[in-house]
């Protein structure tokens, strides 16, 4: 008796332990959707002076209405400010210390800024006369750049005009700038030696259709794709779109098709007004906003749009965004904050989410 009982037992519990295994019941899970972003933002006080000492917990971040969470907030600083590991202020005595065998070098990446000049071919006076004093503030942009900072020069009157490659080569910066005046044909410039160059990506025939500043921004925005590291425009000019009556300032097509190049590259634009503040300065100031950039009026307040574009160079909060609700794809609003009063945030419009 007892071994027929013992036997049962055994049966039950192989037939309880074969359930529990039954290859047909599928198992409990739970699927949890985590969605990253990365996101550079700019952070400056009222003047536009860049903030260097914030934190992850310094940035509030919603995405699409939804809390993000901030986990990490990393400054990277360029412009003139920014340093190699052996440009440290130290003295010579303690700079020969640093040049031991075995300890690498850690350059910053080069950063690649084009400066896109708008020339008006029909010569309206007051944008003419705008353009001009922006050369006399060339020098002092130049002078904010760091020595990794290569810049390429292009203009726009009646089509898109290459005048200079990616180069070191501050004066002849300078005067591609100045040559931007002429309503001229230039040739093409000769093709950087300092690493990715445009002369094999700008598409000449692209160039000569672009009869507009959103089919120009466009051309300059494709052939930047092709170009790897940190990347920024600077338009100096006096507006983008069309003023169409009571619709306002209308941006044609080819101005959205740039902006998500640009958007999905990180390529904030710095736009600066030189017309006078006149109604085109509306897509001047969408095309900044939208790309995570600034707009300032360099006519009548100079001085406050170099402090701007100094702390605009001068480095960025490389951020890592966590958003645990799950996205539909598309277009989805992006607002970041900082908690510390008086201070001022440069970041894109919206992400994408896809």
């Amino acid at each position: 008796m007892r071994t027929l009982m013992l036997a049962m037992l055994v049966l039950a519990a192989t037939a309880t332990f074969a359930q529990e295994q039954d290859p047909e019941q599928e198992p409990y899970s739970e699927t949890i959707f985590v969605i990253r972003y990365a996101l550079d933002v700019r952070v400056t006080d009222s003047w536009g002076r860049a903030i260097e000492d914030l934190g992850a917990e310094d940035f509030i971040v919603r995405i699409g209405g939804k809390p993000a969470h901030v986990e990490t907030a990393t400054w990277i600083a360029e412009g003139r400010n920014a340093k190699s590991s052996k440009q440290a202020e130290t003295t010579d005595e303690e700079d020969e210390s640093l040049d031991e065998p075995g300890l690498p070098s850690e350059e910053p990446d080069k950063r690649s800024i084009v400066i896109f000049m708008q020339t008006d071919f029909s010569r309206v006076n007051g944008r003419v006369m705008g353009q001009m004093k922006f050369n006399y503030l060339v020098p002092k942009i130049l002078k904010m750049l760091g020595p990794h900072d290569r810049v390429a020069v292009v203009s726009h009157d009646s089509h898109l005009k290459f005048r200079r490659d990616f180069t070191y080569d501050r004066e002849s910066v300078r005067k591609g700038i100045r040559e931007s005046l002429f309503l001229d044909e230039p040739p093409p410039p000769a093709p950087s030696t300092t690493g990715a160059t445009l002369s094999y990506v700008l598409d000449p025939t692209e160039m000569k259709k672009a009869a507009d500043a959103e089919s120009a921004l466009l051309v300059i925005a494709n052939a930047l794709h092709g170009i790897g590291g940190p990347k920024m425009i600077i338009i100096a000019g006096w507006g983008i779109g069309e003023l169409q009556g009571k619709a306002g300032v209308q941006l044609k097509p080819q101005w959205n098709e740039a902006v998500g190049i640009l958007h999905h590259d990180h390529v904030p634009v710095i736009a600066l007004d030189t017309g006078l503040r006149a109604q085109l300065m509306a897509g001047l100031k969408a095309t900044a906003s939208a790309t995570g950039g600034f707009y300032a009026d360099t006519v009548d307040w100079d001085d406050q749009a170099l402090t701007r574009v100094e702390g605009a160079l001068a480095g960025h909060y490389s951020l890592t965004l966590r958003l645990d609700d799950l996205l539909k794809s598309g277009q989805h609003p992006l607002d970041v904050r900082v908690t510390r009063k008086g201070l001022e945030v440069q970041a894109p419009s919206f992400v994408v989410h896809r």
